[in-house]
């Protein structure tokens, strides 16, 4: 019975861990829609938010990605840029520092790399 139940334990552990892995995210692209006048933050539309009820992902949400000494910033040829050459309109990829819940009252994060996948139109 012990060994039926410690089985039990680790399949509801390991159920759960992948459950909240697949929940979180730790990368997501989308249009930056604000820079800060400090460049060290800027706005995106987060096209991913898992927590939708009819299971597909919801949209709509705009994200606040801070940048900190260690966020990298590239373009897809791995030139190194600033966030002053990031402007409003261009396409980018975030790498997020910590994976984390996007959701509706969670919508703040650090970048730990940029990447610009394409200009504003």
């Amino acid at each position: 019975m012990k060994k039926v139940m410690v089985l039990f334990a680790i399949a509801i552990i390991t159920f759960v861990s992948v459950l909240l892995f697949d929940l979180s995210t730790k990368t997501l692209e989308g249009t930056v829609t604000d820079v800060d006048d400090n460049n060290q933050a800027f706005t995106t539309d987060c096209p991913v938010i898992k927590f939708s009820r009819n299971g597909r992902d919801d949209i709509g949400y705009l994200c606040h990605v801070q940048i900190n000494q260690d966020t990298t910033i590239s373009n897809n040829d791995g030139e190194t840029l600033s966030l002053e050459q990031v402007h409003e309109g261009a396409s980018v990829s975030i790498v997020l520092a910590r994976r984390q819940f996007i959701t509706a009252g969670n919508r703040s994060m650090i970048a730990k790399e940029i990447i610009l996948l394409r200009e504003e139109n």
